[in-house]
């Protein structure tokens, strides 16, 4: 369901023009293309509820700022990165205008760079006013972005709420942590806001 409205087995276009964007874990850019059309074939997606208020050339241009890859635009997919190419995932994603954006481990993989780069991109996006759900493993990353957190170990529900709570949670720090993090000095969302 999305606004009222039943999805499943809905075409990827149809959920796009609803306001949905995503990413995906393994990035599949279009190799041959550069990454401005790479970014621009997001843009022919665009929600029909998104204020178009700009030219698909100016979304490009605005989104590849957003992630810092405007001086790769003209590069081929080929010859980008791991990082760069996760970048572009997420750029074409931004290019739909989504309202709501679904993340599947954007951050993994990221030199500290990119990583600083695409935690400020997401908060501006956030702040923007798209909702986004993130399915990922940075955690230092994660408390910077989210007030809410939920864990699942082998499908089943372990925990769930603030990332301070969550992370001094025995059960996460057992399966996935291994010791307790800790949060000081780390900004939470919250403390952002």
């Amino acid at each position: 369901m999305f606004d009222g409205r039943n999805i499943s087995g809905l075409r990827p276009y149809r959920i796009s023009h609803l306001g949905i964007g995503r990413t995906f874990q393994v990035v599949r850019p279009f190799l041959e293309m550069t990454v401005r059309e790479n970014v621009l074939t997001g843009a022919l997606f665009v929600s029909h509820r998104a204020q178009r208020r700009r030219t698909p050339e100016q979304r490009c241009s605005e989104v590849l700022e957003l992630v810092g890859l405007a001086d790769k635009r003209d590069a081929l997919a080929a010859s980008l990165t791991l990082g760069e190419k996760k970048r572009l995932e997420l750029a074409r994603s931004l290019a739909t205008e989504p309202r709501f954006l679904l993340l599947d481990e954007v951050l993994g993989g990221l030199s500290k760079g990119e990583l600083v780069l695409l935690v400020e991109a997401l908060k501006r996006v956030h702040a923007s006013g798209t909702t986004i759900l993130m399915i990922e493993h940075v955690i230092r990353a994660l408390v910077q972005l989210v007030d809410r957190i939920v864990v699942l170990n082998f499908g089943r529900k372990i925990a769930e709420g603030p990332p301070e709570a969550v992370l001094s949670n025995p059960d996460v720090v057992e399966s996935y942590l291994g010791k307790r993090i800790n949060t000081t000095g780390m900004q939470s969302h919250k403390e952002r806001a």
